[in-house]
């Protein structure tokens, strides 16, 4: 019995191995081939990315000087300048204790401007429950291209905390209030 046992296990182990001589190898270029189309295909969505976000931006602008155009911008009561969107006061704090601000921005559909919607955007927002991430990329001044990530702390006045980092990696403590919504 153990004879007929080795024999079959002799046999198995032998044509698995006759088995893998006689497989033939392919080079490994089938797998270099996807990861270049792949990589591909990544770039030709970012490109795809960038070219729809150019055009939501062309359609935003055009949507603000239609609603400009039919005052469909404005209710009946609603006084000629009032604002649209919300107004926010950022204060920013270095570690040494030195305030700088506050500075104030308005914020209108996930868009950042400085003075009102007619200039141009300077960032854009995203909130998410109590956490904001504010991406400034446009600014004048390019120490002030940073992103902000802020999280509710009151309620009354409307507050936010957090940390912003530049382009260069220095951080500052900061502190948001909505002034007017």
């Amino acid at each position: 019995m153990l004879r007929n046992l080795t024999a079959t296990h002799f046999l198995r182990i032998t044509l698995c191995l006759i088995c893998f001589t006689y497989l033939p190898m392919h080079p490994l270029t089938a797998s270099e081939d996807d990861v270049a189309t792949v990589q591909k295909q990544i770039e030709e969505l970012k490109q795809e990315i960038e070219t729809l976000r150019g055009e939501n931006m062309a359609l935003r602008t055009e949507l603000r000087k239609l609603k400009k155009q039919a005052g469909e911008s404005k209710t009946p009561g609603e006084p000629t300048d009032a604002i649209v969107g919300k107004i926010w006061e950022i204060v920013a704090t270095d570690q040494s204790g030195k305030r700088y601000g506050p500075f104030r921005f308005l914020a209108h559909d996930g868009n950042i401007y400085v003075g009102d919607l007619e200039q141009p955007r300077v960032g854009y927002y995203t909130e998410k429950g109590p956490n904001v991430r504010i991406d400034v990329t446009n600014s004048k001044y390019p120490a002030a291209n940073c992103v902000y990530s802020l999280i509710h702390y009151s309620k009354s006045p409307l507050t936010y905390r957090g940390r912003l980092t530049n382009v260069k990696g220095h951080y500052l403590n900061i502190e948001l209030r909505i002034i007017e919504d």
